[in-house]
């Protein structure tokens, strides 16, 4: 059954297990659904949507917030800059691949220069989407892992977390020792740090 609440139409779908009315609003799709315990009348309906319609006015009338595809078009970040989708990189999941790939070899030269300069060798490199950290170091093992969503910034900010993580080689914790080495390699990674954590990498729609 459709109701219109003022200028909204309102789908509205009677419940045997429904205890209480309860509405909601798909905003991707502009629609906005009731469900009601069975036997709900419709006037009592009218009433409750007339109740809401503040909440009703200001959900529909925020606009939908745009979501990535990865289509011809979007523009995504890729090494601190961003790039076309169709244009200047493959859409769709190739576009992934070919990010990742751009982020290997950057990712390879920075390892072989920081290495050498800092007298260090290691064993393995593993890339991984990770939630809460930049990467990691298994000093025992001399393993690092880098995440994945570094391939959105430019150098110089992953040069950073490189420099940190190969650092962890000399001190396992982050002690003042171990800044004091950062420090010593890296004078500014601090700015560096500050300016990846702050900046906005978020997909864009097609201009």
């Amino acid at each position: 059954m459709r109701m219109m609440a003022g200028p909204y139409e309102v789908e509205v779908t009677a419940r045997a297990n429904c205890r209480r009315m309860i509405l909601r609003c798909r905003r991707g799709e502009r629609a906005l659904t009731l469900s009601v315990p069975k036997g709900t009348t419709q006037a009592a309906i009218r009433a409750f949507l007339a109740q809401n319609m503040g909440w009703i006015t200001r959900q529909m009338g925020q606009p939908v917030q745009w979501q990535a595809q990865l289509a011809p078009g979007e523009r995504h970040w890729c090494l601190g800059r961003l790039v076309r989708l169709g244009v200047d990189a493959p859409s769709g999941d190739a576009f992934l691949r070919w990010r990742q790939e751009q982020f290997r070899q950057v990712l390879q030269r920075l390892l072989q220069r920081w290495t050498a300069r800092m007298g260090v060798s290691i064993t393995h490199v593993t890339l991984q989407e990770m939630t809460s950290r930049w990467g990691s170091c298994r000093s025992a093992t001399r393993r690092l892992t880098f995440n994945t969503k570094l391939a959105m910034y430019e150098e110089p900010l992953i040069e950073e977390v490189v420099v940190h993580e190969l650092c962890h080689l000399f001190h396992a914790n982050h002690s003042a020792a171990f800044y004091a080495l950062m420090t010593r390699w890296l004078p500014d990674w601090q700015s560096r740090k500050r300016l990846r954590d702050t900046r906005d990498v978020r997909p864009q729609p097609p201009a």
